[in-house]
């Protein structure tokens, strides 16, 4: 496979399966995305997006495994973060 142009292509995990996706971009040859997953003590979440995400197709990488509801919050809410940081659509 030809090495993807860092600039254009963003992976971003959150804490399903972090793993795997350093695997996948390691494959690609594309650095991990840079962003957090932040638990409160309340129990609820914070998301950052630690880099520029303006004009590049970004993608999440989190896997709907056991806690189900909980995997899918953390995934809804990072589509909220990388819309709002104004991404290609």
């Amino acid at each position: 496979m030809s090495h993807l142009d860092a600039d254009k292509l963003k992976l971003f995990t959150g804490r399903a399966n972090p793993q795997l996706a350093q695997k996948v971009c390691d494959y690609l040859q594309i650095p991990l995305g840079r962003g957090r997953t932040e638990l409160f003590n309340d129990g609820e979440l914070m998301v950052k997006v630690e880099e520029d995400v303006r004009g590049r197709d970004c993608f999440i990488m989190q896997p709907t495994c056991h806690p189900v509801n909980a995997h899918l919050m953390e995934l809804f809410i990072w589509i909220d973060c990388l819309r709002r940081a104004a991404p290609s659509a």
